[in-house]
């Protein structure tokens, strides 16, 4: 598990995130430092997504790792970085889970501020074109995604972030939004309920998206980390 700090943060804190579940589950997290405030996550190959795939690569020759069973998650920034890396090099990552985050193609602000846009595309099928833009050519499955969102963030702003990031991931397995089965839940260990839309085929979870109301940016310590390892 490839675990993504927030802009500002360091190492240890997406440590601490997966720790007590990687001591009784036995995966190995890998945690990159941003190199600067935040992710570069721009939805294309190389630079800090190379690094990274590069440290996957690396651990799977020297620890016999599961190429098969690579995962990314992160807040924020690091959700931002999750997004990116499935879109990039989705022949490495089976999945990820985006807490807080914008679409594949959405960042603008390099490594050191937050910057982002999603001006200018609005259709389910353009943002689902910008991840397949950032692997062109690639004929493989694409991995699966998880995307959590509390509809009171205004850092990266649900409203302008929300419909893009699902309906792009939806685009990219080719679901429409009517394919989804709706649910109110409250995952094991989290403080409050959640809206959950999941998208299967073949009795695999493809894609599942979360929101709630009331939610700001900071979805730490909402208790989702064990959601996010189910």
């Amino acid at each position: 598990l490839v675990s993504l700090h927030y802009c500002s943060g360091q190492a240890s804190n997406a440590r601490s995130w997966f720790q007590s579940y990687s001591d009784q589950y036995g995966f190995i997290i890998i945690t990159p430092n941003a190199g600067g405030n935040c992710f570069n996550a721009q939805a294309s190959g190389g630079d800090q997504r190379a690094d990274i795939g590069a440290r996957v690569a690396y651990l799977v020759m020297q620890r016999n790792a599961e190429p098969k069973r690579v995962f990314a998650s992160g807040l924020s920034s690091g959700a931002c970085m999750t997004q990116a890396l499935i879109a990039a090099y989705p022949d490495v990552f089976a999945g990820g889970s985006s807490l807080a985050g914008v679409p594949a193609g959405a960042w603008t602000g390099m490594n050191t501020v937050y910057g982002w846009t999603t001006a200018g595309t609005t259709t389910a099928q353009g943002w689902g074109d910008k991840v397949r833009a950032a692997y062109p050519g690639y004929m493989g499955k694409w991995g699966r995604m998880q995307i959590w969102h509390g509809e009171a963030d205004t850092t990266l702003t649900y409203s302008q972030t929300w419909p893009y990031e699902t309906g792009q991931w939806e685009n990219v397995h080719g679901f429409m939004e009517s394919d989804g089965v709706q649910a109110n839940i409250r995952p094991a260990g989290a403080s409050g309920n959640w809206n959950r839309t999941s998208f299967s085929r073949n009795g695999i979870l493809l894609v599942e998206t979360n929101h709630a109301a009331g939610i700001d940016h900071d979805l730490g310590p909402k208790g989702l980390w064990q959601d996010i390892v189910r």
